[in-house]
């Protein structure tokens, strides 16, 4: 989404990453029957590309970004336990706490393509949304801020 102002235009990414959940919720109460999406490690990618775009974007000062997901995925927020072996997607982790910086390989760096070069430094802080009943009914949402000319570290 693009927003345009008088003196200033801010571009927004947004991701919405779904794991199966069926409920009802809101006023007027309505059912919603969510759709598990599984491949958590192209959504990772995918978010990181959005930081990379929004830099890009923000090569001028008077626009800035900001990457959003939302998500009841709990392995997007969730660090990997201590037994975990590392994945092809390893640098691209999006959970609480990760920083993201400088260059960001896949699959150490065996696929070029996916290859993703971070300009500013963004440390990442997931905060609660919502929360609704049954397993997969915590929401949470990530909001990464990248400001004009990427200059400097910011804080998601």
């Amino acid at each position: 989404m693009l927003c345009i102002g008088a003196k200033a235009r801010t571009c927004v990414e947004f991701k919405y990453f779904t794991r199966r959940w069926k409920g009802v919720t809101g006023v007027p109460a309505e059912a919603y029957a969510l759709q598990a999406h599984a491949a958590t490690d192209l959504a990772r990618l995918r978010f990181v590309r959005d930081i990379a775009r929004l830099e890009r974007f923000c090569s001028q000062t008077e626009q800035n970004g900001l990457a959003l997901m939302l998500t009841n995925e709990p392995a997007l927020w969730t660090p990997p336990g201590p037994d975990h072996r590392p994945t092809r997607d390893h640098e691209f982790r999006i959970h609480a706490g990760v920083e993201l910086a400088g260059t960001r390989l896949w699959a150490n760096g065996t696929y070029e393509p996916n290859t993703c070069i971070l300009e500013a430094a963004y440390r990442l802080t997931w905060d609660a949304y919502s929360q609704q009943g049954g397993s997969g009914g915590e929401f949470r949402y990530l909001a990464v801020f990248v400001s004009p000319a990427a200059s400097g570290p910011a804080v998601g």
